[in-house]
């Protein structure tokens, strides 16, 4: 199933809209009504995987388990600093992002890391790194969660400005903001 352009314009909007009801009928968990526990509910901790699935590497796993389609450092006048800043999954909208180390996140929702990523968020790791994801469709952490390699953390998705598409864009950063980017291919293998 794909998404065809039928037009431009308010036409595209409205193909837009109908694309995210496609979504929630295909994937009702990532667009399932807020995270947030109702009056009387307790706030549930992210889900775990119950195995590690390929890739693993320790303290360190893919987020998703796709082949990369859009490399580290891929030059491009798309990016504002003319290379791509970490790698990118051709992930469908609603696949299950997993955290690919252990650590705390420090920004969880809508433009917390620019425009451009959409829902994005930014994990913080004992070795001082931070990893970043975006483009998603849904967060299910919030800022202070501490989660577990592997665990369960968001769906991937098409939000922001810059999104070419359903994709999961996955950063490494010495730091929590974009700029402060290194190759998470070699972070991965690590």
């Amino acid at each position: 199933m794909g998404l065809k352009v039928i037009g431009v314009g308010v036409g595209a909007f409205l193909c837009v809209g109908a694309w995210f009801a496609v979504e929630d009928a295909l994937y009702p968990e990532a667009h399932a009504a807020s995270s947030q526990p109702q009056q009387g509910q307790q706030q549930r901790p992210p889900q775990q995987q119950s195995s590690l699935p390929n890739g693993f590497k320790g303290d360190r796993i893919a987020p998703v388990d796709l082949e990369v389609n859009t490399p580290y450092r891929y030059p491009g006048p798309q990016w504002r600093t003319g290379y791509h800043t970490g790698v990118d999954y051709p992930a469908p909208s609603g696949t299950p992002v997993r955290a690919a180390a252990s650590g705390t996140v420090v920004k969880s929702g809508w433009n917390v890391d620019g425009s451009a990523y959409g829902i994005a968020l930014v994990i913080k790791h004992g070795d001082k790194l931070y990893t970043q994801y975006a483009h998603l469709s849904k967060a299910l952490v919030k800022v202070g969660d501490t989660v577990k390699v592997g665990d369960r953390v968001a769906f991937s998705g098409g939000t922001g400005m810059k999104s070419t598409g359903p994709h999961l864009h996955f950063e490494v950063r010495t730091g929590p903001n974009y700029l402060d980017d290194i190759n998470p291919t070699t972070w991965l293998r690590g």
